[in-house]
């Protein structure tokens, strides 16, 4: 039998909450009507039983034929995280590929980068990643990783994140939170929510915050504010609506590529070059900023019409405006004493405004005695990216260790256009089958007409125009030996759209044709004692290959390949003891390249071996007092495509404390947390560009709650 699950569905109609206690067996007979939320589960502890990226709707981690990592709201406020890839170290499959400096986070799992249309969801419905994401509203942060395209359609195969937004609770929310760190920047969360009335509940959050960062001269203003409203108007139907909107204002460091470097410069030169470069150093102008405001919003509804049967919708619109005005640093201009050559990119007046939704239905049903949860649905997303031909060029002389000040140029731009399209519409069937208590079976396809067309003008044809159906199948099998442990196998296949060149090649915001991938993957999961779950996994991931070739053009050649394994332990070790911790080894190379230089050699970016351990104390004492650590481990990894030039290994320290303390009948929790404790000099992505890390970094906060 699997562990009893206590389940409390909020906002009933009769306006109290009622407790459900659901035995979640092996014949799946949970309740499928209506979401059934544990009270909190998805924001609290540091392993989740749950999660909901895998398959359609929640399902136990236990019963996943894939591989998935949840991090809760509690362990990103204990590590003080406030980006992406602050909340992704704690998965050694994931690493930076770039960290936008106050940009945007972009990731790599299992060695793939993830693409910034296709790859990130909110609830599972799509958006574009191409703003700061806030995480004081999110509950939790989910990592598919592999091949998911049954679920979520052209994507890249590395895997998907998935960002789930807290709701409203049985009971009140009612929480301030002061926090900041040793480089300026201070802010303020409020977190309020609750039931209304018989049948109504709410969740809003709002931010105010000056953000600053390690790199000097790095900082501006933040404001955020979010609402999630949940309805019961018939006991068989419960809809939800939510809207988050964000205006964050900050500098962009320039990009320091190997391409960056002057053809006369040897290897030696370049690494004394980085050597002495400190990456606290800004290189771009304080007029070069980039104001960004975004705005989504969602709509979801379940309608139970019919006992075992739901029919489910969701959509999400997204509206992200911004002025990108990027100093940049010209190819093959830094010289051996530090001077380059200023470059700016002025493009105002972008926007991303993604639609996308879904609707399904899910059935629970048997046949001859073999149990099926079925789903039908239909998907569909329409985004444009509007740009206009912004200006492109050099704007006079600079020095990595004394930059200059130049003269803002006031440069023009042309009005904006749709610059490229992606649409597409997929029906897809999915059957999750129990055909015996330690058994499961499952198989899906996903039919999918795409559109993704490019423009290099108002008003004229595509240069590009991608509409292939494709058919994507997916199909695996979990073996539960005991009820504490599930043997996986599973095979997908893939297709993603190519990438987009980025703005430091010569072809800059080309898109490049779809790219076809499969994975064969095998697991095993175990619940041990005191709520740990202990999981491993081996992967077989073929997928094209893209890079920036010798003349700096973003092509596609060859295939790369990646076999590894992984494991991870997460949860409670002890009553006063919980540990997040885990270790990926990923054999990566290239095949079948056109460029013989290339076949044989590790992708970039790809970390041969990388381990991370974070562990979280209470301390014997009267006194409400933890301590936590982390450490985090990246090897060695190459940033040119022949492999010539490696960044070496890198491991960093993270120190904390915390404590809970009352005054009156207000609870208090205070935060301190040391990041990088040693200083080390960290490269956080290596993907033909150096994007580095922050150095030693306090942080700390003071929450209460009413």
């Amino acid at each position: 039998m699997f562990p009893r699950l206590v389940a409390v569905l909020l906002l009933t109609s009769t306006g109290a909450a009622i407790a459900y206690e659901v035995e979640a067996a092996a014949d799946g007979a949970d309740q499928i009507g209506g979401e059934i939320v544990v009270t909190g589960q998805r924001e609290r502890g540091y392993r989740p039983d749950t999660q909901s990226t895998a398959l359609f709707g929640s399902q136990s981690l236990l019963d996943t034929p894939f591989s998935v990592s949840t991090f809760s709201a509690e362990l990103i406020r204990d590590q003080q995280a406030r980006t992406l890839t602050e909340i992704t170290k704690n998965d050694p499959s994931v690493v930076a590929t770039g960290s936008g400096n106050g940009f945007f986070d972009t990731v790599a799992v299992r060695g793939f980068t993830l693409g910034n249309g296709g790859n990130y969801f909110r609830d599972g419905l799509w958006f574009q990643n191409q703003v700061q994401t806030p995480f004081e509203n999110k509950a939790s942060v989910e990592i598919l990783k592999g091949l998911s395209a049954i679920r979520y359609g052209f994507n890249a195969p590395g895997g998907v994140i998935n960002y789930t937004v807290k709701r409203p609770t049985i009971e009140p929310v009612r929480s301030v939170e002061i926090f900041g760190n040793g480089f300026g920047g201070i802010g303020a969360h409020v977190d309020v929510g609750g039931p209304i009335g018989e049948t109504l509940g709410i969740r809003v959050n709002a931010v105010v915050a000056h953000e600053a960062l390690f790199v000097r001269g790095i900082g501006g203003p933040r404001q955020m504010v979010s609402a999630y409203v949940s309805s019961r108007p018939a006991p068989n139907l419960l809809i939800d609506a939510e809207a988050e909107y964000q205006y964050l204002e900050l500098e962009q460091q320039p990009i320091i590529a190997l391409t960056s470097f002057a053809t006369s410069l040897n290897q030696t030169q370049i690494r004394g070059l980085l050597d002495r470069f400190d990456p606290r150093t800004y290189l771009g102008q304080r007029w070069t900023t980039y104001p960004t405001r975004n705005f989504i919003g969602s709509l979801r509804t379940t309608w139970d019409f019919a006992p075992g049967w739901a029919l489910k919708g969701s959509i999400q619109k997204m509206d992200l405006v911004r002025n990108q005005n990027a100093a940049g640093i010209a190819a093959r201009s830094i010289q051996a004493n530090g001077d380059f050559v200023s470059t700016l990119f002025f493009s105002p007046d972008q926007r991303r405004d993604p639609l996308s939704g879904q609707l399904w239905v899910e059935g629970r049903f048997d046949t001859v005695g073999i149990k099926h949860d079925l789903v039908l649905g239909a998907f569909f997303v329409n985004n444009r990216l509007t740009f206009p031909n912004g200006f492109s060029g050099t704007i006079g002389q600079s020095n990595l260790f004394e930059p200059r000040e130049i003269v803002d140029p006031r440069v023009t731009s042309d009005p904006s256009y749709t610059g490229a399209r992606e649409r597409q519409f997929a029906l897809y069937a999915t059957d999750y089958v129990t055909v015996a208590d330690w058994l499961n079976v499952f198989a899906g396809v996903r039919y999918t007409k795409p559109i993704f067309e490019s423009f290099n003008g108002p008003d004229r044809p595509p240069t590009q125009r991608y509409d292939q159906d494709v058919i994507t199948p997916s199909f695996g099998a979990v073996i539960k030996p005991a009820a504490n442990i599930s043997i996986y196998g599973s095979f997908a296949r893939g297709l993603e759209q190519g990438g987009t060149a980025p703005i430091n090649a010569v072809n800059a915001n080309e898109q490049l044709p779809p790219l076809t991938s499969e994975q064969w993957e095998l697991g095993v999961k175990a619940e041990l004692a005191a709520g740990t779950l202990l999981t491993f996994a081996v992967f077989d991931i073929a997928r094209g290959l893209e890079l920036i070739d010798d003349q700096n053009r973003f092509v596609q050649d060859g295939r790369q390949r990646h076999r590894g394994a992984e494991m991870t332990l997460a949860g409670d070790i002890t009553p006063t003891l919980r540990v997040v911790t885990g270790a990926t080894y990923i054999d990566a190379e290239v095949v079948r390249a056109a460029n013989p230089a290339l076949n044989g050699r590790r992708p970039t970016n790809v970390p041969e071996l990388q381990a991370n351990a974070f562990l979280d104390w209470r301390l014997p004492t009267a006194t409400k007092l933890w301590v936590n650590g982390g450490i985090y481990h990246t090897g060695s990894r190459f940033i040119d495509n022949i492999n010539t030039f490696a960044v070496g290994a890198q491991t960093r320290v993270d120190l904390g404390a915390r404590a809970s303390f009352d005054i009156g009948a207000t609870a208090l929790t205070a935060r301190l947390i040391v990041e990088n404790i040693t200083n080390e000099r960290v490269i956080a992505g290596a993907s033909g560009n150096f994007t580095w890390g922050a150095p030693q970094t306090v942080k700390a906060s003071l929450a209460a709650n009413f």
